[in-house]
């Protein structure tokens, strides 16, 4: 049942620059069963300016079929909308919907395969489709019962369609590049983790070409299977359309249910 609702929801979201999938990856622990996890956050504001109304939800599959292989299958939307008082025209701040599938194939104690796969759609930041696909080594250099430290370095090929005017010119583009990423996570006790991602994703044949996304999150346990989690993020690009800016931030806060 868990995975039909999955499969139902993704044609929705398949329409972010760096997308942190360590972030959205589900234990690293899971033996021979299928889990998922549902987060989902809403907003609505009226004040002398206008309204407001904010939302973002992710969902996240995860089936370990045995002690080596590994599906993960994971989809995400977040909007942000803004209508001035007396107008009827609403203004995106934010919308943008992705999903990610990613297959895991471990190779020693310490080192395993992924393959991946991820279509990503971002209207403010211009992005009408981007579609990645990509595969490389993950490393596990540290695991200890309260926390842990994993490197990886992966190639990707991107094919990612702009808008570079705002308005009406496309430009498609076709890029090797690399994605390396560390990701550290410290559980200090059963109720509160604290976790750090940064990714960095050159051009193979312009390394001045260059995205950087770094991530700090805080979680910490409500009830037995709700979290409230925080968390700033930190996104460069040194060569977005010509009317995004390099460098943007976000703070957020939200609730996470697990099923």
């Amino acid at each position: 049942m868990r995975l039909v609702i999955f499969l139902l929801l993704c044609p929705i979201l398949i329409q972010a620059q760096i997308v942190n999938i360590e972030k959205l990856r589900l234990s690293d622990t899971l033996s021979n069963h299928f889990s998922m996890e549902i987060g989902l956050g809403m907003s609505m504001s009226r004040n002398s300016s206008g309204d407001v109304l904010e939302g973002e939800g992710s969902l996240k599959g995860d089936y370990q079929f045995n002690n080596k292989n590994r599906i993960m299958m994971i989809g995400a939307f977040g909007i942000n909308r803004f209508r001035e008082r007396g107008n009827t025209e609403t203004t995106d701040i934010n919308n943008n919907q992705f999903i990610h599938f990613r297959y895991n194939r471990k190779l020693t104690s310490f080192m395993t395969w992924e393959a991946f796969s991820q279509g990503q759609f971002n209207q403010v930041e211009l992005i009408n489709l981007r579609l990645l696909a990509g595969t490389g080594p993950r490393f596990q250099l540290l695991r200890k019962e309260k926390g842990y430290i994993y490197l990886g370095l992966l190639y990707m090929f991107e094919h990612s369609d702009e808008e570079w005017d705002g308005i009406s010119k496309h430009t498609i583009f076709n890029h090797h590049r690399l994605s390396g990423y560390l990701n550290m996570f410290y559980k200090p006790n059963d109720n509160l983790g604290i976790s750090h991602v940064t990714y960095i994703q050159p051009r193979v044949d312009a390394f001045h070409d260059l995205r950087i996304s770094s991530e700090t999150g805080l979680e910490f346990k409500i009830f037995k299977k709700l979290n409230w989690r925080t968390y700033f993020q930190l996104l460069y690009d040194s060569s977005p359309p010509i009317s995004v800016i390099e460098l943007r931030y976000q703070f957020k806060n939200g609730l996470n249910l697990k099923i």
